[in-house]
């Protein structure tokens, strides 16, 4: 086995470029080096990665066929999948990459670049960073890979938030050789982490047990099995299946156990700005993911906040589900972009959105700023505070209220 530290960090020479093509090149470059130095066989080749590791080896496996078995342990195949699903920046994961490759190595400056461009939000840069990140993907190359006819094992966690497990899914259902799926509870690289300290761990024995069969042919077992596995969180076990597609075939009733009583106004971990902390109560503690529900006071009915009397600065970033008897009364829009709330016979509150001059992608939180400012009525249209019932993305910039009619 050679172990060696990837372009660009810690004492390794180069600049760090995110599995890019000088990344694949060392790769096998290190093959070349292995079967000069060490007593290796060309014809029995494996490689295996967590995370950053996990991308290069399915690329390198895609583009060297002398790699004939792979283990992506918490890893991406599809980049752009993973950071800009659905047009929408994944903060955490570029922000983790960004960090530690601070901390730990030499940025290149073409990655200097994309990570800024991914930040500022900036449109006109888009195709720019989906083409990097293609290049990156193995999804991209899915096909060299099927040719090559590699083994190919993958395994992730549920919840992890840096790769999504979806885009693994994905990418197992493409491929054609030899492959394996492996999802467990946990949160991104934490259900492999006691094995990277010699400590027993069910990823490590699977990827053993992989590279026995396809590596050394040992008749381990591991090809009969099914290879969809899912760990369970109450049982322990695993559930194996034949592929993804049957893994939501059937339906189970499962009755929702422990206090039919709903608490209100508590905030889950899920909000709480500690990360990987839901997931990695999941995994530990098998506590599964919660999220509180606020109820509208009286109402019965589930909304966005538990308030009852928000003020126009909480207009914004919420979405409430409103009574009938509290929806407020829309009065004509003088623009396009404009929406009038009454709230007395002698004021009332116009809401105006505005879009910033430069194009930004949507998700992000600069896409736009609402700004409320008195605005004088004569129509009676009801006391008290309405509901809002429009959500937008950064608050409202007048917390002035008017005096109560």
């Amino acid at each position: 086995m050679v172990s060696y530290n990837v372009r660009g960090f810690w004492q390794s020479g180069g600049e760090i470029e995110v599995a890019g093509p000088p990344d694949i090149a060392d790769a096998s470059k290190v093959i070349d080096w292995a079967l000069a130095n060490t007593p290796s066989d060309a014809q029995h080749i494996g490689m295996a990665g967590v995370s950053y590791g996990a991308g290069i080896s399915l690329l390198a496996a895609a583009h060297d066929k002398r790699v004939r078995a792979v283990a992506a342990l918490s890893g991406w195949a599809d980049l752009i999948g993973s950071i800009y699903a659905g047009r929408t920046q994944h903060l955490q994961a570029a922000g983790l990459l960004d960090g530690a490759s601070l901390v730990t190595g030499r940025q290149s400056a073409e990655l200097r670049q994309i990570f800024d461009d991914f930040y500022a939000s900036d449109l006109s840069r888009e195709q720019d960073i989906i083409n990097w990140g293609k290049k990156r993907s193995a999804a991209t190359y899915v096909d060299q890979l099927n040719k090559s006819g590699a083994a190919v094992m993958m395994a992730n966690a549920w919840g992890d938030t840096v790769f999504p497990p979806n885009q693994y899914a994905d990418f197992y259902e493409k491929l054609t050789g030899p492959k394996r799926l492996e999802f467990r509870p946990g949160d991104h690289a934490t259900p492999e982490l006691t094995g990277l300290f010699g400590l027993p761990n069910d990823v490590w024995t699977d990827t053993e047990r992989w590279f026995d069969h396809y590596l050394k042919g040992e008749d381990n077992g591991i090809n009969r099995e099914l290879p969809v596995q899912l760990k369970s969180r109450s049982a322990g076990g695993y559930e194996g299946y034949p592929d993804w597609k049957s893994v939501g075939a059937t339906n189970k009733k499962i009755a929702l156990g422990g206090s039919t009583t709903i608490r209100t106004n508590v905030n889950s971990g899920a909000d709480g700005g500690v990360v990987f902390l839901s997931s990695i109560l999941d995994q530990v503690a098998q506590l599964p993911p919660m999220a509180s529900i606020p109820l509208l006071p009286g109402s019965g009915r589930a909304c966005g906040s538990p308030r009852s009397t928000p003020r126009p600065s909480t207009y914004a970033a919420r979405r409430s589900c409103t009574p009938p008897s509290l929806r407020p009364r829309r009065a004509a829009p003088s623009s396009p972009t404009c929406t009038t709330w009454a709230r007395s016979a002698s004021a009332s509150w116009s809401a105006t959105r505005r879009t910033p001059s430069t194009d930004v992608l949507p998700g992000s939180r600069s896409a736009s700023t609402w700004s409320c400012t008195p605005r004088p009525t004569t129509s009676r249209q009801g006391t008290g505070w309405p509901w809002s019932s429009t959500r937008s993305t950064r608050s409202t910039s007048s917390t002035t209220r008017p005096a109560r009619g």
